[in-house]
């Protein structure tokens, strides 16, 4: 790969450090830590077009169906914006498939996984101002692998921190086996999304503090489908929209939930006003978690 592809990554602090580290040091970084932050790693005006073009879609997408009630990603009445996320962006818009062939992306993929790797699923977040967010969990229990090779790499199209709902980490706690899962009951902070739970919990949030690593439009999170993460309710005027990629290595087949399907689906907040509806999603959505990280 190319060493200047991943410029200005932090593999093991939540701040910028300038620094370009080599894919040895990363690999390292990643393996030790569960997460590692590439800087600057796509362009932020190709990744607020493919958003641009995907929000533009929705009229079209609109027919395929309402979003079926009592699904976890809605908003109370009367908070602004209505759509949490669309999958496969890349079906609707060009300039995420561009996006999700790009060489910075696919290098740092198979940096971090190896020769063959995959990608597994794509998603393209709005987290509109008021939108939940999700407790502790693992991607890992929603796209589940043989070999534990889920990489999640999720792409800021805005800047993203505490304020607008961040992605936290807890460094190092991809290690050990999965822990528990239950339903999430805290709705005024998260969603309907199955949280971590229990003493197993609480020793690897003791281990190592948790921290939420800011990011710029462009700048990638990388993390392992193990590592424990969360976001909080974004409480800014603003937006927080990201690209999501999961990944799986070459060893793997591809989980039962992702996959590049040549459809893109959607799920909605609140109703929207008419004549819209943002709310779409395919005729095999159902209302179980996907592994959506908002």
């Amino acid at each position: 790969m190319t060493e200047g592809a991943l410029r200005g990554a932090a593999p093991t602090s939540a701040a910028p450090t300038g620094a370009e580290p080599t894919s040895e040091e990363l690999r390292a970084a990643y393996a030790r830590d569960g997460y590692c932050v590439a800087r600057a790693l796509l362009p932020a005006e190709a990744l607020a077009r493919a958003a641009a073009e995907v929000w533009a879609a929705l009229p079209a997408l609109s027919a395929q169906g309402a979003l079926p009630a009592g699904h976890p990603h809605r908003l109370p009445p009367g908070a602004r914006g209505a759509l949490l996320s669309a999958h496969a962006p890349h079906a609707v818009s060009p300039a995420a498939a561009a996006l999700l062939e790009s060489a910075p992306l696919t290098a740092l993929r198979d940096a971090l996984l190896g020769e063959g790797a995959r990608w597994a699923q794509a998603m393209l977040f709005f987290k509109p101002p008021g939108a939940p967010g999700q407790a502790w969990h693992q991607d890992e229990r929603f796209l589940p692998t043989p070999d534990r090779s889920l990489l999640g790499v999720w792409v800021a199209i805005d800047a993203a921190g505490e304020e607008n709902g961040g992605l936290w980490v807890a460094p190092g706690s991809h290690e050990g086996p999965l822990l528990p899962s239950r339903p999430c009951a805290d709705a005024d902070e998260f969603d309907g999304t199955p949280e971590c739970f229990g003493e197993a919990l609480d020793a690897r949030l003791r281990a190592r503090p948790p921290l939420l690593p800011p990011l710029a439009p462009g700048d990638a999170l990388c993390f392992h489908g193990a590592l424990l993460h969360r976001s909080l309710r974004n409480r800014a005027a603003r937006p927080r929209r990201a690209l999501v990629l999961h990944a799986v290595s070459a060893a793997a087949p591809l989980p039962a939930q992702g996959g590049l399907g040549p459809y893109a689906r959607f799920s909605a907040l609140a109703p929207p006003p008419a004549p819209l509806t943002r709310g779409a999603v395919s005729e095999t959505e159902t209302t179980s978690g996907e592994g959506d990280d908002p």
